[in-house]
């Protein structure tokens, strides 16, 4: 089982497109909007990183 979850406070690096780049906190309750869709950060605490 791999311990390399995410968590609240750990930094993600969201790959959009060749341009669109952001290094973001993650933050319990937060979301992150582009015009593609909203990632709720609810929804990946507790992920591995590259799912």
């Amino acid at each position: 089982m791999s311990t390399d979850l995410i968590k609240e406070n750990d930094l993600i690096f969201l790959i959009l497109d060749h341009r669109r780049r952001w290094l973001i906190p993650v933050k319990s309750g937060g979301s992150f909007h582009t015009h593609k869709g909203i990632i709720e950060f609810n929804d990946i605490i507790g992920q591995n990183y590259g799912t």
